[in-house]
C-alpha cells in the first residue's frame, strides 16, 4: 500500500500541483493558458486525475484517507477542490457525457 501511494508522488506531479495552486479562483481555460502557459491544462489534468484516482482508492478502501493525508499534505484542501473543478469544467466542454 505504501508503494502505491508513493507511486503518485513525482517531480511532474509536484510541479503541476505548485502551478495549479497559483491559479486564481474561477480560472477558465483562457486564464489557465495566460497564467500557466500552453501546457497549463495538462497540469490541471495531472493534479485532478491524481486526486480523483486517490479518491477512488480511498473509496474502495485500498488505502486509508489518513495514509493519503500523510503523504500529500496540502495547506488547504479547498485548493485541491479548485483543481478538480477546473478539470471537470474543461473535460465537460470536450465530452458529451455528464461529469458529476
Amino acid at each position: 500500500m505504501l508503494e502505491l501511494v508513493k507511486s503518485f508522488q513525482s517531480p511532474a506531479f509536484t510541479s503541476a500541483l505548485r502551478r495549479v495552486l497559483s491559479l486564481p479562483d474561477g480560472a477558465d481555460a483562457k486564464k489557465i493558458g495566460e497564467v500557466l502557459g500552453p501546457d497549463g491544462e495538462d497540469a490541471v489534468y495531472m493534479v485532478s486525475l491524481t486526486w480523483e484516482s486517490l479518491g477512488l482508492l480511498v473509496f474502495r478502501r485500498e488505502v486509508t484517507l489518513e495514509l493519503v493525508g500523510d503523504f500529500f499534505s496540502v495547506p488547504d484542501c479547498c485548493l485541491v477542490a479548485k483543481a478538480i473543478r477546473l478539470h471537470r469544467r474543461t473535460a465537460q466542454r470536450c465530452s458529451t457525457r455528464h461529469i458529476f
